[in-house]
């Protein structure tokens, strides 16, 4: 079970070392999904997708 404390948001994109971008990303989405105005996890979904090079997926993400 995910559990999401404001202040830990910022280490989500830390997942990407330890298991895979795409389980930071899945992440973000649950983020996202409670909290649609939450400008940094888009942003750092963003940073996900760009790291993939998925530059439109980022594109979308950074303009949310």
């Amino acid at each position: 079970m995910l559990v999401l404390i404001p202040y830990t948001i910022y280490h989500i994109p830390y997942i990407r070392y330890r298991e895979t971008i795409a389980a930071a990303v899945q992440c973000f989405f649950k983020v996202v999904e409670i909290s649609p105005h939450n400008a940094i996890a888009w942003g750092l979904l963003g940073r996900c997708y760009m790291a993939t090079n998925q530059y439109t997926d980022a594109w979308e993400a950074y303009n949310k």
